[in-house]
């Protein structure tokens, strides 16, 4: 028997209409976290800059929770950076505080930057330490510990290799010191162009965070663009020294 196409039922749409939070200008990306500690998420926001026109550093948005999916106003904090861009929040000085790391997306600039606001748990921030990125132009970053020893580590993704080179993406590691602060970056090619987005995971099931690389361009062609998957090779009866290449 022949059956008759079915039309496809809505599912009843459930978000309401969006809030707006202005004094945030050109803004690029949001992490959730509660860096309070009362138990409500906020929102973390990275900002190309303060106000039109776009110059200087950018800036940091933190928008507290009230519990209720509304935010009290917006607390500003330089970024240490021009064009911010990607945020990311995690715990990097092992004091149960949460953190904020940034890449600064300076297309003028010599080198590109990463920054670190260290967080004081009560929804307030330190001034940003910057550390070189491993490249040009970074996009992207994560927070992870690759190594094995207990201490987050950064992974930067940067669309450029820089020192000239434009042809080709690049990856930025820094080791973590556990207190906070980080090594300089081990640079290795990210598998394509512009590396514009990084992800890390144990995607193989052996215990090891490996590495994700959305890059614009697989190739030169840029035909379409292409996930480079770096497994992490590090031995846990062995671990890599510093500068040691982790990724394969």
């Amino acid at each position: 028997m022949r059956r008759e196409h079915q039309p496809y039922r809505l599912v009843p749409w459930l978000l309401q209409w969006p809030l707006q939070f202005r004094r945030l200008r050109r803004a690029n990306s949001v992490a959730v976290a509660d860096v309070n500690g009362d138990g409500k998420p906020d929102l973390l926001v990275a900002n190309f800059c303060a106000a039109a026109p776009c110059q200087g550093d950018g800036i940091v948005g933190v928008l507290l929770g009230n519990g209720d999916g509304t935010f009290q106003p917006v607390i500003i904090y330089d970024s240490g950076g021009q064009n911010a861009i990607s945020i990311a929040v995690a715990d990097v000085n092992n004091d149960g505080r949460p953190d904020v790391v940034v890449t600064h997306n300076c297309f003028t600039c010599d080198a590109g930057a990463v920054g670190v606001l260290l967080g004081n748990g009560d929804g307030t921030f330190q001034a940003t330490v910057n550390y070189a990125s491993g490249g040009l132009s970074p996009s992207s970053v994560a927070v992870g510990d690759v190594n094995g020893d207990g201490k987050p580590d950064l992974l930067v993704g940067n669309a450029y290799v820089g020192n000239g080179n434009y042809s080709r993406g690049s990856i930025g590691l820094l080791l973590g010191n556990g207190d906070g602060t980080f090594q300089g970056p081990v640079s290795f090619d990210s598998g394509g162009e512009y590396a514009y987005g990084i992800a890390i995971g144990d995607i193989n099931g052996d215990g090891k965070l490996d590495l994700l690389v959305a890059n614009y361009c697989a190739d030169s062609a840029c035909i379409s663009g292409g996930v480079a998957v770096f497994l992490c090779k590090w031995r846990r009866q062995a671990r890599p020294a510093r500068g040691q290449l982790l990724f394969r």
